[in-house]
């Protein structure tokens, strides 16, 4: 997916078809953000500088302070 805008004030992301809530910021460069849908949490990885995003299941993503980041569907992200 294409990053359309980032807003880091308000703690989102608009990518082509939806819009995300930013988890964790790694110096600007990546992002971890979720999105409820329906009731189940999605999960994407961004890359800021070439304006792209993946949706992920199995988080390789790591926090700016080297952080661990788990998935739980009905509840959205959480570090470990």
């Amino acid at each position: 997916m294409n990053i359309i805008e980032i807003d880091f004030e308000a703690n989102c992301v608009v990518s082509d078809f939806y819009q995300w809530e930013i988890v964790s910021n790694n110096n600007n460069e990546h992002l971890l953000v979720q999105r409820n849908d329906n009731g189940r949490y999605r999960v994407a990885e961004a890359d800021v500088k070439r304006k792209q995003m993946f949706e992920v299941k199995d988080i390789s993503y790591k926090g700016p302070n080297n952080e661990n980041f788990f998935l739980d569907e009905e509840t959205g992200l959480s570090i470990l």
